[in-house]
């Protein structure tokens, strides 16, 4: 993950964590940010506004990894189910060994 991936993730976390249902638009974004650092808070800010128990991702294998460590940080309490044409086993290296 790089630095800019893991503080997306972990602004989001602290969202998720928080049971915040928004985020701040404010936050300091830096320039190596991508679209993520807002996918990744909207996301955990709509997980907690309508208490979602249940999630299907289509075409997870190669989402970045902030996103998809906040959704497997989730899917500790939650159901998580996901599928994509791309066999996730076929990329594995991309994915840290613990996941």
């Amino acid at each position: 993950m790089t630095k800019a991936e893991k503080e997306i993730y972990e602004y989001g976390n602290k969202i998720l964590k928080t049971g915040s249902d928004s985020f701040d638009w404010n936050y300091p974004y830096q320039y190596q940010h991508t679209e993520r650092c807002i996918e990744v808070p909207w996301l955990a800010s709509m997980l907690n506004k309508y208490k979602i128990k249940s999630l299907l991702d289509v075409g997870f294998t190669f989402a970045s990894h902030d996103y998809l460590r906040l959704l497997l940080d989730w899917a500790k309490s939650c159901r998580l189910s996901g599928t994509d044409i791309i066999n996730p086993q076929k990329v594995r290296g991309r994915y840290p060994e613990e996941w």
